[in-house]
């Protein structure tokens, strides 16, 4: 009974461990310039996203999925990410996931090699004055 004492925390802490490969999530800046979406993440290093996702929970047609070949796409802190004219509407709500990767770390087989940013956000307003109410 001793020994069951000593080993069941271990096999209850097991699942946390140093060199964790799931990636970790961010919280994506979303701003609205020029009555058009911005959305502002913090790439560190080499990373480029690797992906994007844009969808409107509720509205199956809405879905945008966007995957880059090669090493992905290069994007930087001071500028927004595309949307490839993505159709936000007032009255809408949205989430959107970005995934950026490092070709540097996943090299030299650094785990986790890539790191998520996401938002979600309801949009008000008129569509040729939209206002972020509120972004989650």
């Amino acid at each position: 009974m001793r020994k069951l004492f000593f080993i069941l925390p271990l096999l209850l802490s097991g699942c946390f461990h140093l060199g964790d490969p799931r990636a970790k999530s961010y919280k994506a800046s979303v701003v609205v310039v020029t009555n058009h979406i911005c959305v502002l993440i913090q790439p560190k290093g080499d990373e480029k996203m690797v992906s994007l996702s844009i969808d409107e929970p509720g509205n199956n047609k809405s879905i945008f999925n966007k995957y880059y070949d090669g090493d992905g796409l290069a994007v930087a802190a001071d500028k927004c990410i595309p949307t490839y004219n993505y159709p936000f509407r007032a009255g809408h709500t949205y989430t959107l996931s970005i995934t950026l990767r490092s070709q540097d770390k996943k090299s030299k087989g650094i785990v986790p090699a890539a790191r998520l940013y996401g938002a979600s956000f309801t949009l008000t307003g008129k569509d040729d004055e939209l206002v972020i109410s509120s972004i989650n």
